[in-house]
C-alpha cells in the first residue's frame, strides 16, 4: 500500500469559521490540520507528477485537482458515519444562505467562472450587475441588500455541481431558522465543525497553489467570476504565476501548533450564527 502524503499546513495555517466557537477542541484542531495535510501533500504530489508531464497543463491539473480530490474529500466529510443520522433540512431551492459574500480559494472561482464562459449565458450581465452593486460592502451591509447570489436562477444554485467548498458544507438542520435569521429576526444554527473541514480542504489547495508558485489568496467568490468575465486572460496570467486577483483581508486561523493567529473575518455567516 502507498503510503499517504502529508504537507504541513504551517505556512499557510487553516481557517476557522466565523461560526465556530473558541477555544476548539483539541482533538477536532488535530483532525482537521491532519485532513489538510493529507489533502495538501496528495494534491502537490499529483499535481507535481502531470505538470511535469506537461508545462503548460498548470491549469488544467490545478481544475482537474479541484474536482477529483479537493471536492470529494469535503464531501467524504459531509457523508461521514459522524454525520449519518444527523437532522439536515438544507433540500433544493432552500437558499436563505445564498445572500452573503463567499470566500474562495482561486481555483474555485475559476472553476465557477468556467460554467458561465458562454457569452450568451444570460447569467453573464447578472453577475456583472451584482458585483458592482455589493463591492465594497461587508457581511452586515451586504445582507442588508437583500441580494441574492448572482448564481441562484429560479431559487436554485446553477452551477450546484461545481459549488464552492464553503457553500457545500453550510448546512443546518433548521430550515425555518435560516429563513428568520435571514430577515434578521434570530440567529440558526449550522453545524461549523463541517466548516471547518471545508475551510481545511480550501486552505490545502491554496497551498498547493502556493507550492506551484502561484497566487494563493483567499478572493471573493462574485468579485472574481465578474473579473474573469471581464478579462478572461486574467487566468492565463493567473497559471503563468502572475498576482491579478484582488486578495480578501486575512481571516482569523489556527496554525499547525495550535498557536491562534486572529484578524478581522473575511468570512462569516448570517449575523450571529451559532454553532452545532
Amino acid at each position: 500500500m502507498r503510503p499517504v502524503r502529508t504537507r504541513s499546513m504551517e505556512d499557510i495555517g487553516v481557517g476557522v469559521p466565523q461560526a465556530l466557537p473558541l477555544p476548539i477542541d483539541e482533538d477536532l484542531l488535530a483532525t482537521v490540520i491532519e485532513h489538510a495535510s493529507v489533502t495538501r501533500g496528495e494534491g502537490l504530489r499529483h499535481a507535481r507528477r502531470e505538470i511535469a508531464k506537461d508545462r503548460d497543463g498548470t491549469l488544467r491539473t490545478i481544475l482537474t485537482l479541484l474536482q477529483v480530490l479537493v471536492i470529494p474529500r469535503t464531501e467524504e466529510i459531509i457523508a461521514s458515519d459522524g454525520m449519518r443520522g444527523a437532522k439536515i433540512e438544507c433540500r433544493a431551492g432552500c437558499n436563505y444562505c445564498c445572500h452573503q459574500n463567499v470566500e474562495v480559494s482561486i481555483p474555485e472561482a475559476i472553476l465557477v467562472a468556467v460554467q458561465v464562459a458562454d457569452p450568451s449565458d444570460p447569467r453573464r450581465p447578472v453577475i456583472l450587475e451584482s458585483a458592482e452593486a455589493i463591492a465594497g460592502l461587508g457581511r452586515e451591509e451586504r445582507l442588508l441588500t437583500g441580494r441574492p447570489c448572482a448564481l441562484l436562477v429560479d431559487g436554485n444554485c446553477s452551477v450546484y455541481e461545481n459549488r464552492p467548498l464553503q457553500c457545500r458544507a453550510t448546512l443546518s438542520p433548521y430550515a425555518k431558522g435560516c429563513a428568520d435569521a435571514l430577515r434578521g429576526m434570530r440567529s440558526v444554527r449550522i453545524y461549523a465543525a463541517l466548516q471547518f473541514f471545508a475551510q481545511a480542504d480550501k486552505d490545502a489547495l491554496r497551498g498547493i497553489c502556493k507550492d506551484l508558485g502561484l497566487q494563493y489568496d483567499n478572493v471573493d467568490l462574485v468579485q472574481t467570476v465578474a473579473a474573469i468575465l471581464k478579462d478572461p486572460l486574467l487566468v492565463m496570467k493567473w497559471a503563468q504565476g502572475e498576482r491579478v486577483f484582488t486578495p480578501l483581508p486575512a481571516n482569523r486561523r489556527l496554525r499547525d501548533n495550535g498557536a491562534k493567529e486572529i484578524n478581522s473575518p473575511a468570512f462569516a455567516q448570517n449575523g450571529a450564527l451559532s454553532a452545532q
